[in-house]
C-alpha cells in the first residue's frame, strides 16, 4: 500500500469522486463528476486559509482510502491559533477492516504538526465518535444542539457573542467568510448586516427550513446578498454558558437524525483544549450546509 498527500488536481478529484460514489448513497456534490469538481476545488484548493491537508492510500492504481482536513483559524480567548477541520473520509468497500483510515489520519496529523498546525476539530456522528476518541486521541467536547424557531438571538446573547473576551470561536476574515458562503454546493446568504454582526442563512434538506446563525464581522466587510428572511430557522451548534437561544426550541429526540458530536485533538501537546462553557460554534464552522 502506498500513501500519498491529498491534492486537488482534476485527475485526483475524479478519483475521489469515484471512491465517494462507492461509499455514499446521498451526496451528489461528492459523487456527481461535474458537481464534485466544483465543490472539491472550492474546498481543497480555494480556501484562503490554506490548501487541503490529508492522505490517500493506493493499491497500485486503485484508490483504497482517502482522508482530508482543511485549514481554519480559531480564537481561544483572544489568541488566534491555526488548526484543521476534519472532513472527508472514505474507504473502498474491498479494503475495509484493514485500518486504513487510522493510518491515513496518523499520517495527516504528523504532517500537520510539522507544518505548525495546533489542533484538529471535527463533527462526528455517534458511529464514528468512539473511533476518533479511542484510536486517534480525540476528546469529546460536546454534542451539538439542534433548535428550531423564528427570529434572532436575544440582545444579551448577541452582546456576549460580540464582546466577550473569553470566547472560543472561528476567526472569520472578509476573505474566508466570502469563500465560506460561496460554497458551490449550497451558497449561504446574508439576511441582515450591521456594523457588528451579520445574520446568515443557508438551505437545508427541508425546503421550508433554513439553517441560521449570527456571526461577528469587521464592519468594513462588504458582501452583497439576496435575503431569505422568512420562515422557520434551524440553529445547529453550541452557544456560551449563560446565554439564551431566544424563541428557539430543541428538536424532539425522536425527530433528530444521528446526534452530532464536536470532537477535538491538540496536535502540539500544549494542553490546548476547548471549554464548552465559552464556546460559540455554528453551521458555518463545519460542512453541515
Amino acid at each position: 500500500m502506498n500513501f500519498t498527500p491529498v491534492e486537488s488536481s482534476l485527475d485526483l478529484i475524479n478519483e475521489y469522486s469515484k471512491l465517494f460514489g462507492l461509499c455514499f448513497d446521498n451526496a451528489p456534490h461528492l459523487t456527481t463528476p461535474n458537481k464534485a469538481v466544483k465543490y472539491l476545488l472550492w474546498l481543497y484548493h480555494k480556501n484562503p486559509e490554506g490548501k487541503v491537508v490529508g492522505f490517500d492510500a493506493w493499491d497500485k492504481d486503485t484508490l483504497a482510502a482517502h482522508y482530508s482536513t482543511i485549514p481554519i483559524r480559531w480564537s481561544f480567548a483572544g489568541t488566534e491559533r491555526k488548526g484543521l477541520l476534519s472532513l472527508n473520509t472514505a474507504t473502498h468497500p474491498d479494503y475495509r477492516g484493514k485500518g486504513l483510515f487510522t493510518k491515513l489520519a496518523d499520517e495527516t496529523y504528523k504532517t500537520a504538526t510539522e507544518l505548525g498546525y495546533e489542533f484538529v476539530i471535527g463533527v462526528a456522528n455517534n458511529n464514528s465518535t468512539s473511533g476518533f476518541i479511542k484510536k486517534l486521541d480525540f476528546t469529546l467536547v460536546t454534542p451539538l444542539d439542534a433548535r428550531i424557531g423564528i427570529g434572532t438571538f436575544p440582545r444579551k446573547t448577541r452582546h456576549t457573542l460580540n464582546h466577550s473576551e473569553s470566547l472560543i470561536r472561528h476567526c472569520w476574515t472578509q476573505q474566508s467568510f466570502s469563500w465560506r458562503i460561496s460554497n458551490p454546493n449550497n451558497p449561504a446568504l446574508i439576511t441582515r448586516k450591521s456594523d457588528t454582526f451579520s445574520q446568515v442563512e443557508a438551505c437545508t434538506d427541508k425546503p421550508a427550513i433554513k439553517a441560521f446563525t449570527e456571526i461577528s464581522l469587521d464592519k468594513n466587510t462588504e458582501i452583497v446578498s439576496n435575503s431569505f428572511g422568512v420562515g422557520l430557522r434551524l440553529m445547529l451548534g453550541v452557544i456560551p454558558q449563560g446565554t439564551a437561544w431566544g424563541s428557539y426550541i430543541s428538536i424532539p429526540q425522536r425527530l433528530k437524525p444521528s446526534p452530532l458530536n464536536l470532537i477535538f485533538r491538540d496536535l502540539q501537546n500544549r494542553n490546548l483544549e476547548i471549554d464548552k462553557r465559552h464556546l460559540y460554534f455554528n453551521f458555518l464552522d463545519f460542512d453541515a450546509y
